[in-house]
């Protein structure tokens, strides 16, 4: 009798922690939720301090760890967005916006919430770009571009740029760029669609369709915000565009194209090598090379692109001693640029095997 009493008793505690857990959690998910109701609220109203207070307080009563929590603070991260500055979210922190949102996917937001999923992955592709990891940044818009091809802009626009710059994937680059035209759903997307026709010009330049890559560099110019009118594509986009002037012989043309540049960037002749590689491309070799001489006087930040003109030119003309120096020149320098685009790699394939030939 005296131990079924003992039993009983181990028993009545044993419920009543029980219903008092169950208690706790419930209490505990009904606190969660309400400091995540006001942190959203508060998100709403861009008042980002109160928002970030209150859905740290949610974690603390989340037994389960809501990943739409971790989401948000990843946005509170990145800060207000700044439309009308050339950087979108000016006041970012990029790497605790980065550990926030790959907690929240970690968690399943894909399977939670995939308008938000879809978000994160732009946003964690973004933060990783700015922070210039841009390995991981390729792998969240490579997943965007699989998983949201129907909103894939920025992803397309980061991988092309990704294999121009870095990778040498021009073929690539043109593949997936190309159907990024379409799919500006924002209004940031339109404010930088400008950027995706540059790229599509120098990918036509690269491959030698010079029609298309004045197209495209036109429609570059034509939707540039005003914000962004001195932006360093802008300038070469009227580059691009003296390029084709240069191979149809228009040298007065392609002139008045390399001035508007100089003017945007308020520095004349600074574009001068790309006035000698529109001699160059309408087989004015002499004034091609008297040009570039002439800016290798000066301190051009382009001088490469002139080395790589007057090594062509020389050797066009059959002055090989003088191209082969230059050919040994370009390699030289470009041997430490720390990015090679694909008109670089391209440039120092051809230059080293032409200074094999001519051994």
């Amino acid at each position: 009798m005296e131990d079924n009493n003992k039993l009983k008793k181990i028993l009545s505690v044993v419920i009543a922690i029980v219903v008092f857990a169950a208690l706790v959690w419930l209490g505990s998910g009904r606190i969660a939720s309400y400091y995540y109701k006001k942190g959203i609220e508060a998100y709403s109203q861009n008042n980002f301090a109160a928002a970030k207070s209150n859905l740290e307080k949610s974690l603390i009563f989340d037994y389960y760890a809501n990943p739409q929590t971790y989401y948000f603070l990843g946005k509170i991260s990145l800060g207000a967005p700044t439309p009308e500055q050339v950087v979108y979210h000016a006041n970012a922190n990029y790497g605790e916006a980065a550990g926030y949102f790959e907690k929240a996917i970690s968690l399943g937001l894909e399977k939670e919430n995939r308008n938000l999923y879809s978000t994160a992955l732009d946003n964690l592709g973004n933060a990783y770009w700015q922070l210039e990891n841009f390995e991981k940044a390729r792998e969240k818009y490579l997943e965007k571009l699989s998983k949201f091809p129907e909103s894939s802009f920025w992803a397309r626009l980061r991988i092309a740029s990704d294999d121009f710059n870095r990778l040498n994937k021009p073929e690539e680059a043109l593949e997936v760029l190309l159907p990024a035209q379409g799919l500006t759903k924002s209004e940031n997307d339109l404010n930088h669609i400008f950027r995706v026709y540059f790229i599509l010009a120098r990918l036509y330049v690269y491959f030698g369709d010079y029609n298309s890559a004045e197209r495209y560099a036109k429609l570059a110019l034509e939707s540039v915000t005003e914000k962004n009118k001195k932006d360093w594509e802008i300038p070469i986009a009227h580059v691009i565009i003296a390029l084709n002037y240069g191979r149809q012989k228009k040298f007065d043309l392609a002139t008045s194209e390399i001035n508007k540049a100089d003017e945007i960037r308020e520095s004349k002749g600074a574009y001068n090598c790309f006035l000698a590689s529109a001699f160059y491309r309408g087989v004015n070799y002499s004034k091609a090379i008297s040009t570039a001489e002439k800016v290798l006087e000066t301190d051009n930040e382009f001088k490469v692109y002139c080395i790589a003109i007057l090594a062509n030119s020389y050797m066009a003309q059959g002055a090989t001693v003088k191209a082969k120096k230059y050919f040994q020149d370009y390699l030289n320098i470009t041997e430490n640029f720390a990015e090679k685009n694909i008109v670089i790699l391209r440039n120092r394939k051809q230059f080293a095997e032409e200074l094999e030939r001519l051994k």
